[in-house]
């Protein structure tokens, strides 16, 4: 590896000590990019690497508030989890899980009634790719106004509604793409789109290949 991540780990820390979302996300993907390019390095050695990043993530929680002992706990979850990893796809994912995990334990007796909102929507779209919901019927909910929650949602997350729905539909696709054998018509089924071309427009245009060749590089 041509450099080590420092300056990187440092504003992950950061990110998380302030519960900044999509910053945190973005900065662990620069940092994953950077440990990814030596090719020299096996995945152990990948693996060991991922361990200092969680640490740096630790490090940020426990500065904004998390119980020592419940984030110190998740942390030796990781680090199990971690090892039993096969591969760096795998290894990826595992990391991203543990920011969200590591965030959540961030003072959340701090976050504004907004804030836990939009937190609460975010593991709704999540749980319902298949059947999404519109931003009006979660502002309808919540007795608040669509664009004062569309505000308020950009905000916090660091994109609009609209953007990480298909944010989250794109990586979705690309778990279903390369971990299972299903049907491109299925995929876009289980992500609530109905007309398979709409979905292999958004993925090609998300993504630069097809569902079908995007499948065949990665799967290689």
């Amino acid at each position: 590896m041509h450099r080590y991540p420092w300056e990187l780990l440092v504003q992950l820390g950061s990110h998380i000590e302030h519960a900044l979302v999509e910053p945190a996300h973005e900065t662990l993907d620069r940092a994953l990019e950077l440990i990814a390019d030596d090719a020299s390095a096996r995945l152990p050695v990948r693996k060991l690497r991922c361990a200092q990043v969680a640490s740096f993530c630790l490090r940020g929680a426990h500065r904004g508030g998390a119980s020592s002992h419940r984030i110190f706990d998740q942390h030796l979850e990781l680090l199990e989890h971690l090892a039993q990893q096969r591969n760096w796809r795998a290894v990826r994912r595992l990391l991203h899980q543990w920011i969200d995990r590591a965030i959540r334990q961030v003072q959340p007796a701090r976050h504004t009634n907004m804030q836990k909102l939009i937190g609460r929507i975010r593991d709704d779209l999540e749980r319902s790719l298949d059947s999404p919901r519109t931003l009006a019927q979660y502002a309808s909910e919540a007795g608040v106004s669509t664009a004062h929650l569309s505000r308020c949602f950009t905000t916090t997350v660091g994109r609009s509604f609209r953007e990480h729905r298909r944010v989250q539909r794109t990586e979705a696709a690309r778990r279903m793409l390369t971990e299972t054998s299903l049907k491109v018509h299925t995929i876009a089924r289980r992500l609530g789109l109905r007309d398979p071309s709409q979905f292999i427009a958004q993925f090609r245009r998300d993504t630069g290949l097809s569902p079908a060749a995007y499948r065949l590089r990665h799967q290689r």
